[in-house]
């Protein structure tokens, strides 16, 4: 899986997740909120990077994340030509 197609977390330290808002088969814009996590007692959310459809989520609400967990897999949306 390409990782241009996958949200990671990119903190230094451990967190855990404390909401999952998409589900595979989601369609999500750039920006909207995919999931919430919690790090060194501060909550951050994640959003999409790119507009596309959710294909797989790899964390679940509660499961611990290092560094370079993959938290979900986002197959792009293509541009329609006219």
């Amino acid at each position: 899986m390409p990782l241009a197609n996958q949200a990671r977390f990119w903190q230094l330290i451990e967190t855990s997740g404390e909401q999952v808002l998409v589900k595979a088969g989601d369609k999500v814009q750039v920006g909207d909120p995919l999931m919430i996590m919690q790090a060194m007692k501060m909550v951050h959310t994640i959003h999409a990077p790119k507009a596309g459809v959710i294909k797989r989520v790899f964390f679940k609400e509660g499961s611990q994340a290092n560094r370079y967990s993959p938290l979900i897999e986002l197959e792009e949306e293509q541009a329609s030509s006219e």
